[in-house]
């Protein structure tokens, strides 16, 4: 439904022109040319095909789910990333030399140009393993950095255990 908190593209892509979906304009100027001279509110949320919440106009024209080599990766993603969205062979590569594909970056939400993404001292593939999130150093949200964690025998997907006496101390973590 259209709201009265519309949002207004400067411009219809041409014919043939690829709008990434990091230009804040692609999705409301490929969804204002197919539905109209008006979009619905972006505070309404819709989901991409995995079920993530996103703001309802960021799918229109499904720019971002192009995949013109078939090799798992999106046009738009090969092409932020510098990668040839026609080479199928550059999702098995692994630019960054962590241990992880490029494939496996983009469906880690790692960046393939980063051995650790997040900064906080493991690299993608030691997350990749323990289960953390590349991009939190932080998984779990107890204010103890994962790698942290891990050196002390902590889970870094337990909140709860920056409350432990790891070290017979009688403080917690």
């Amino acid at each position: 439904a259209i709201t009265s908190n519309t949002m207004r593209a400067r411009r219809c892509p041409s014919p043939g022109e690829i709008l990434l979906p990091e230009s804040p304009w692609a999705a409301v100027a490929a969804a204002q040319c197919k539905l109209g001279s008006a979009m619905p509110s972006p505070r309404l949320i819709a989901t991409d095909l995995d079920g993530t919440p996103r703001p309802a106009f960021s799918h229109c024209g499904a720019y971002e789910f192009r995949d013109t080599d078939g090799d798992g990766m999106p046009d738009a993603w090969e092409t932020r990333f510098g990668f040839n969205p026609a080479n199928p062979a550059d999702a098995t590569l692994d630019f960054d030399s962590d241990g992880l594909s490029n494939l496996d970056e983009f469906l880690n939400g790692s960046n393939p140009k980063a051995v650790d993404s997040d900064g906080d001292g493991l690299n993608d593939l030691q997350e990749s393993l323990a289960g953390t999130n590349p991009l939190e150093a932080d998984t779990d949200g107890d204010f103890l950095p994962d790698k942290w964690e891990l050196d002390n025998g902590l889970n870094p997907l337990d909140p709860l255990d920056n409350m432990s006496d790891t070290d017979g101390d009688r403080f917690p973590a």
